[in-house]
């Protein structure tokens, strides 16, 4: 080896594992080929799939060394003997690797399968690996099948592919696969780790998690890149210089960014974004380590790390709310979507940016209970709900007055403190409802549903609640028909319950009971006998028109209630 030699070989050739025993990241399939290889039973077609850099080559490689080893066949080559260290150096003369990439044509397969027949030079097998073999043409599949299907016993063929979906089904049956996953980030960064501290290169953690993210999962992308870092750094690896090559930035000013947001300090956050445009980092890049580091505080408000590493971000899961980081993670989100369509990332950066400062009251606003009141719905007319009390004229007693077949099943009584449910998201501000609110009553409950500040759901829920009680105690007690249980959950009545107690300092807590049927009046039914009047109200008027009665009494015309609207109503 010439002293120019060690500068031109890379990290990734020069740590290529020698032995199963070094293969990062694929123990299920190194498994498989030790037990195979140690019995004697090795399939004679082999299929390594998985993306790039997983390790099918070496596999290859070490399966080779292994049939060929001049201690005989084992599970684990011993790199002394010739054919070890031929292989190794990569001139093993029955070891046979080729790229089906620039060998597509039937002829060159037909070249290749007619040296088959033929005994081993130097080797106990022969070994052919096809690399890259989904790109054979469909010719040249069909010239292997029936060599892949009864190959002489001195041969063995192992196939390498990124993309098995391209490889014929008729090919596959005749293959012993072994898909190779992605090597998981821990394993990586033990690997890197390993590696830079046996070549004597300086790092620090962030910057072998930069690689690692960088890398997704490929452990030859990672190796290559730190080639590419040790000559940028001089020799050493740093965070900061890391993020820099990548065109993104480090974690602490990130995390200095989410404080400048909770702490309301929009200095920060232009500073943020001027360095962020000054250096050109990459916003695709920033938004993904965005979206990274709010997973990773997420997950520590669970239960935070107890190591030095961690102690920043256990400082900022501390300082934000989990409402607040669920609120950025969204944004974040939303702006990933953004980059992929818009011309100007910048301006998707600045946006997102933007909209945290704004949104965080909002998420304050929902962790604290204290939602603004949405837009109330049309309240039905003062005559119909005179027709409805009408109708029900025991609406001040609503519990039935005999005992149901079956008794309500009662749900558990919510507490009035506060709740470990995450509260519902809150609805957009609205003006609040005029006129002052109506103590809680029997005969007040139908007008009371519609002007309590709920979002969507929870309206819905309380839309089909009817009354029941409000004892000295001051629970409250409604009722929930059968058919609209499921609208009732946990956090339904903790919100519900949250209305009622502003609404009337009387309610403590709430209980729903489930009954059977639905012989009790509900704002839901109370809405809908007044849609269903103004539409019969609607049909009259129409049929009544001197021109429909014309067209229907003389022209035969046939009226489709399900057509009829009012025509300053929108077109569906």
């Amino acid at each position: 080896m010439t002293s120019a030699e060690p500068t031109t070989l890379s990290l990734a050739r020069k740590w290529r594992p020698q032995r199963f025993a070094d293969v990062v990241g694929q123990e299920p399939a190194v498994r498989v080929l030790q037990n195979a290889l140690g019995r004697g039973r090795l399939h004679p077609v082999l299929l390594f799939t998985g993306v790039r850099g997983v390790g099918k080559t070496t596999l290859a490689r070490l399966v080779a060394k292994a049939l060929n080893c001049e201690r005989g066949v084992v599970a684990e080559p011993c790199n002394e003997c010739a054919a070890c260290r031929a292989l190794e150096a990569g001139n093993f003369v029955d070891f046979l690797e080729i790229d089906a990439a620039s060998r597509t044509r039937v002829e060159e397969t037909r070249e290749l399968l007619a040296n088959v027949p033929y005994a081993p030079a130097t080797g106990r097998f022969r070994v052919t690996l096809i690399d890259e073999v989904h790109m054979l043409s469909g010719h040249s599949f069909n010239a292997l099948l029936k060599t892949l299907e009864e190959p002489p016993a001195h041969v063995v063929f192992i196939l390498a592919t990124t993309d098995p979906d391209k490889v014929p089904p008729t090919v596959l049956s005749r293959c012993l696969r072994l898909s190779l996953r992605r090597v998981p980030p821990e394993a990586t960064t033990a690997r890197l780790a390993r590696i830079l501290d046996e070549e004597g290169v300086r790092y620090d953690e962030e910057s072998l998690r930069l690689v690692t993210q960088v890398a997704e999962g490929s452990l030859r992308d990672a190796l290559s890149f730190v080639d590419q870092a040790i000559a940028y750094g001089d020799g050493t690896l740093r965070g900061e210089e890391i993020a820099a090559l990548l065109g993104t930035i480090d974690e602490g000013r990130l995390l200095a960014l989410l404080l400048d947001i909770e702490e309301e300090r929009p200095e920060g956050v232009r500073a943020f974004l001027a360095h962020a445009e000054e250096h050109g980092l990459d916003p695709h890049a920033l938004v993904e380590r965005l979206l990274a580091l709010l997973s990773r505080i997420a997950l520590e408000q669970l239960g935070p790390v107890s190591s030095d590493e961690g102690a920043e971000r256990n400082r900022a899961a501390r300082a934000l709310a989990p409402e607040t980081v669920q609120i950025f993670y969204e944004i974040a989100c939303k702006a990933h979507e953004e980059l992929r369509v818009c011309d100007d990332p910048r301006t998707v950066l600045r946006m997102a940016m933007v909209r945290m400062v704004a949104l965080r009251p909002l998420a304050l606003a929902a962790a604290n209970g204290e939602m603004p009141p949405p837009s109330p719905p049309p309240s039905p007319p003062a005559a119909s709900v005179a027709r409805e009390k009408a109708r029900a004229p025991a609406a001040s007693s609503v519990r039935p007055t005999s005992p149901s077949p079956r008794p309500p099943s009662a749900r558990a009584p919510v507490s009035a403190g506060p709740s470990s449910s995450p509260p519902p998201s809150p609805p957009p501000a609205a003006p609040p409802p005029e006129g002052p609110p109506l103590p809680l009553g029997p005969e007040t409950w139908l007008e009371t549903v519609p002007r309590l500040p709920l979002p969507g759901m929870v309206r819905e829920a309380a839309a089909n609640l009817g009354w029941q009680e409000l004892d000295a105690g001051g629970r409250l007690v409604l009722s929930v028909a059968r058919s609209h249980e499921d609208l009732i959950v946990r956090a339904t009545e903790e919100a519900l319950l949250r209305a009622l107690r502003a609404w009337d300092p009387r309610v403590r807590d709430l209980r729903i009971d489930v009954r059977e049927n639905a012989d009790f009046p509900t704002y839901a039914l109370l809405r809908r006998r007044t849609e269903e009047s103004a539409r019969a109200d609607l049909e009259a008027t129409f049929r009544g028109d001197p021109l429909v009665r014309d067209i229907v009494q003389n022209w035969g015309g046939r009226i489709r209630p399900e057509t009829v609207r009012d025509p300053e109503e929108p077109p569906p």
